[in-house]
């Protein structure tokens, strides 16, 4: 229960800022590159860090968090998983975002464990890409 609480908080928190302005009948907007997707993607590496991952941003935004294997030799391939932080205008709640805080659940449940390697990942666009 304690890990679906820790979800719902991160979502809340991303649901409250970190949009720009529409209509709360129609949906929330947070366009790519902007002021408020900008701070979404600086939770998101707050957040990582708080689960002491291994953090690297690229020059365009992409962000990479990766749990490395407490019981590998580091020959282990990652399980990659993460989505957009970005919405289309007036989007549903959980557009994108949802993908991202999904990987860091899981994130938590592997350093709980401690037997896999993993990256949780964030593009700042729906079409964005990570090179490993």
């Amino acid at each position: 229960m304690r890990r679906g609480r820790e979800c719902s908080a991160e979502i809340s928190i991303l649901l409250k800022w970190h949009f720009t302005p529409s209509s709360p009948a129609i949906g929330l907007t947070r366009i790519a590159l902007t002021d408020d997707e900008r701070a979404g993607r600086e939770l998101v590496v707050e957040w990582m860090r708080d689960l002491d991952l291994d953090v690297q941003v690229d020059r365009i935004g992409n962000i990479l968090g990766t749990l490395r294997s407490a019981s590998g030799d580091g020959s282990e391939r990652p399980l990659m998983m993460g989505s957009h932080i970005d919405t289309v205008t007036n989007a549903g709640a959980l557009d994108g975002c949802y993908g991202v805080l999904a990987g860091l659940a899981v994130e938590r449940a592997f350093r709980r464990a401690g037997r896999r390697m993993a990256d949780a990942i964030a593009w700042p666009t729906k079409n964005g890409a990570v090179r490993r």
